[in-house]
């Protein structure tokens, strides 16, 4: 696990699991999924989940923010389930 703050405020976490076959990693996903709803004080689980450059760019260029968002590569790009989705 590792936890970041980027200069500008946006805290992040990457939590990885590491496991042996296809068939365990629905399982290390809601594994990965309750940790973060037990430790929702750093990790924001409402809403959208953004990495560092598409927090910074959201705040510091709308412009481009605008262009990404006109050619729907942030609905590929941003958390597409909710927590409770993945817990079921």
């Amino acid at each position: 696990m590792v936890l970041d703050t980027a200069d500008f405020g946006h805290s992040v976490g990457e939590i990885e699991l590491i496991v042996e076959s296809q068939d365990k990693v629905q399982d290390a996903e809601k594994r990965i999924a309750l940790f973060m709803k037990e430790h929702d004080w750093f990790f924001e689980t409402d809403g959208i989940v953004m990495g560092k450059l598409l927090a910074y760019i959201s705040r510091f260029n709308k412009k481009q923010w605008e262009c990404m968002n006109n050619s729907n590569m942030l609905k590929k790009k941003l958390f597409p389930e909710t927590l409770d989705n993945v817990v079921k």
